[in-house]
């Protein structure tokens, strides 16, 4: 309780200097940025999360270090000195490497026989790894478009987790997931009252300690969990990634540029062509429901977390859902732009 309180005064006190001294501001008159919001915000919510990484993995100096340089590339992003998006994937990609090296974080068994047998080769475990958290940090990063929606799904994960813990115990430490998620739930109020946004710090942050927390769990309870289950977990970032590489190719636009068509975005303009209310209330609406239909699905998920028939299910239904309500939004914003 006491870390909790520190942490609340610690944030507020940073805050108010971002104010006051206009540092990391979000609306600099980019299109993307100002797309849900027109007011200067500050981007430091990677910065509150590495505080609480520090207080919880203060013993872990390495992985301190990778947490250190991703939010670092991502500030250095947010204040347009890395304005390159391919100068940034390749930042990316030099971090993850070494964070997958040196951290021995491989993933080495996905219970599909011959990938295992593949992934039994040091080079193409690690390989397979650094893929794998570039999708989660990237993707992180592409559903960081409203308020709350990232915090939102990094809250209902571990929420998830610490439901979890009680029939499998797969965490060491209890205490530490408890101030996780009140630390996380914390940023998430501040966040829907627009103290703060994370930036592409924060998100690059979340995608790769989500990465760190899941395959480490997974490595400790291999057999009473099912990687599929580690997959639906991070299915909606991974996916959502996926989806806009395919989705920008097909129409011959760079993978990491920025658009508006990500399926957040989808929602919010409907609510906002629909409803006469305020942008920043539909911002936080638009999240809350997305993140509701994952934790319905996360809750299904995690009756039978050992089940991987039963995941791989789940993963397939969502990603159909997610599809068939893609393109049912599509058709239906072409059909009011017309009427209009």
């Amino acid at each position: 309780m006491i870390k909790i309180i520190i942490f609340t005064i610690l944030i507020l006190s940073i805050n108010f200097l971002f104010n006051k001294y206009k540092l990391l501001p979000n609306y600099s008159g980019n299109n993307h940025q100002k797309f849900t919001n027109e007011i200067n915000i500050p981007l430091s919510g990677g910065i509150y999360l590495f505080f609480i990484f520090i207080f919880l993995f203060n013993q872990k100096t390495d992985f301190i270090f990778f947490c250190f340089l991703i939010l670092t590339v991502g500030i250095l992003s947010d204040k347009n000195f890395i304005i390159s998006p391919k100068l940034r994937f390749f930042l990316q990609f030099v971090i993850v490497t070494g964070f997958v090296i040196f951290l021995d974080l491989l993933i080495t068994n996905i219970r599909i026989i011959f990938l295992d047998q593949l992934l039994s080769f040091q080079i193409i475990s690690i390989i397979f790894s650094i893929f794998c958290i570039l999708i989660i940090v990237n993707g992180a990063n592409f559903i960081d478009g409203l308020n709350g929606l990232l915090l939102g799904y990094f809250l209902i994960v571990l929420f998830i987790l610490f439901k979890l813990n009680f029939i499998y115990e797969i965490i060491e430490d209890k205490d530490d997931i408890i101030f996780l998620l009140l630390s996380v739930l914390l940023l998430l109020f501040f966040n829907y009252l627009n103290l703060f946004f994370l930036g592409d710090g924060g998100s690059y942050l979340i995608g790769l300690f989500l990465s760190y927390l899941l395959i480490n769990i997974y490595d400790l309870n291999s057999d009473k969990i099912s990687p599929f289950f580690i997959a639906l977990l991070l299915w909606y970032p991974a996916f959502e990634n996926l989806f806009s590489i395919i989705r920008k190719s097909n129409k011959r636009i760079s993978p990491i540029e920025a658009d508006k068509k990500h399926f957040h975005h989808l929602i919010f303009i409907l609510f906002q062509k629909s409803f006469d209310i305020k942008k920043k209330y539909l911002n936080t609406f638009s999240s809350i429901m997305i993140n509701f239909c994952n934790l319905i699905i996360f809750l299904i998920a995690s009756l039978h977390p050992e089940n991987s028939i039963f995941q791989i299910k789940l993963i397939g239904a969502s990603v159909i859902l997610y599809l068939i309500v893609y393109v049912l939004l599509r058709k239906k914003l072409r059909l009011i732009f017309k009427k209009k």
